[in-house]
């Protein structure tokens, strides 16, 4: 059996010999990857690559073979398999930046928040391909915010401290590679037509669309928009849903009445 070294040396010395660094905490993870071989280990960086392009492109190829390698040493596949191969790989990525003191650690943290909207892509589309619900061309009730709005299940909601958006976007094929401003970024991933994509949530959007995926009202998931920011509007919340064509059902709810006063609707 070649060793995984030498797998990764077919694809890139520089992370071979970065790899080689590794020494003890390598081997104590060995007996984990010892039943694979040198084939199985480059298809399953490659598997990786494909999974998380965006921080193959953010980080360069050797740069991230070398941080993948490790992944692929600690966290062979399991049977069953979880979601895919390499859905932990941005909780990796969290954790490698604690524990390397000479790394910068919100840098790992940044680029692992980027890694979870790659993520999240792969299982939206995959409980899309799962799951067939049809559309709705709904209209969101603004004269009644005690209803409740039903949203498509690939819905996933992402928070960071990063503006992760804006950095999983300039990573992409047409990016210039370039963050305008630097700040919270919290994303919405869905896929309700052919592909996944990915929205920026102004601030508050997080904590009302959290509130209405728990089955809280418009009312009650603006209230908790507010309590995140004290500049939510609700308008540019339900403008994301309206474009992402995300709500697939308006359940009303009795007993309750509307209040545009909390939801700043113009």
């Amino acid at each position: 059996m070649i060793s995984f070294q030498a797998a990764v040396q077919s694809i890139s010395p520089t992370t071979a010999n970065a790899l080689a660094a590794l020494g003890a905490p390598r081997r104590q993870l060995g007996r984990g990857f010892a039943a694979y071989g040198n084939v199985n280990a480059v298809a399953l960086l490659r598997a990786l690559g494909d999974s998380f392009p965006t921080i193959v492109r953010m980080l360069g190829e050797d740069a991230f073979l070398e941080v993948a390698s490790r992944f692929v040493a600690e966290e062979a596949p399991t049977v069953p398999a979880t979601n895919f191969y390499g859905d932990r790989f941005p909780a990796f990525l969290q954790r490698i930046g604690k524990i390397s003191p000479e790394e910068n650690c919100a840098s790992a943290a940044y680029v692992a928040d980027i890694a979870a909207i790659d993520a999240a892509l792969i299982t939206a589309r995959a409980t899309a391909d799962a799951i067939a619900v049809p559309y709705f061309d709904c209209i969101i009730p603004f004269d009644d915010l005690s209803a409740r709005l039903v949203l498509h299940p690939t819905v996933a909601l992402l928070q960071s401290r990063f503006p992760a958006v804006s950095g999983w976007r300039a990573n992409q094929p047409r990016g210039d590679r370039r963050v305008r401003r630097w700040e919270a970024e919290d994303a919405m991933v869905a896929c309700t037509g052919l592909e996944a994509q990915v929205w920026r949530l102004s601030r508050g959007g997080y904590a009302c669309l959290s509130a209405l995926m728990a089955g809280a009202s418009l009312e009650d998931a603006a209230v908790a928009g507010l309590r995140a920011s004290n500049s939510f509007d609700l308008t540019e919340v339900t403008a994301v849903l309206t474009a992402s064509n995300t709500v697939t059902r308006v359940a009303a709810v009795r007993g309750k009445r509307g209040a545009r006063r909390h939801a700043h609707i113009a």
